[in-house]
């Protein structure tokens, strides 16, 4: 059975802040099956991410089996718009709990279930 995919609330406000910023943001998140909503180019690289409400946000079974397939570049998932431009490096990584810092484009694994 053939649905409308729900675009998360946020998305629009991230592909703004991202245009902004200069990149260029490419909507798939009418495509489905598990691919990222956004494909965006900035700075000769591309970056796919996917787009989540908030960060309690779980991943569908099709998303983590992209994931776990994907050989492409880097896939991030963001929830903000400060997420987005930490993604793309305009923004400097975060400092978890741990004083590790998490990577601009913080590898996906079938372990972020968030």
């Amino acid at each position: 059975m053939a649905y409308a995919k729900r675009t998360d609330e946020n998305q629009t406000e991230i592909v703004k802040t991202l245009r902004n910023a200069g990149a260029d943001v490419y909507i798939l998140s009418m495509v489905g099956r598990g691919i990222p909503d956004l494909m965006v180019c900035f700075n000769g690289e591309t970056i796919l991410m996917e787009v989540k409400r908030d960060a309690k946000a779980k991943f569908t079974a099709e998303q983590l089996k992209f994931i776990a397939n994907w050989k492409g570049g880097p896939l991030s998932r963001v929830d903000s718009p400060e997420a987005a431009l930490r993604a793309i490096g305009l923004i400097r990584p975060q400092m978890t709990d741990q004083n590790k810092c998490l990577g601009i484009h913080q590898p996906l694994t079938l372990d972020d279930k968030s």
